[in-house]
């Protein structure tokens, strides 16, 4: 499975296997100030 398919199914692989968090996910969605100014996301994503 590609990477960004796991993103999209928040960590899951086409099984079901847990490859990363959730959490993982909402930090990498999360804006945070320097992201806000650089215009990408908690993880620089």
């Amino acid at each position: 499975m590609r990477f960004g398919l796991l993103y999209l199914n928040e960590g899951l692989t086409e099984s079901g296997e847990r490859f990363f968090s959730e959490e993982w996910v909402k930090y990498t969605n999360t804006p945070s100030d320097t992201s806000l100014k650089s215009r990408a996301n908690g993880a620089q994503f």
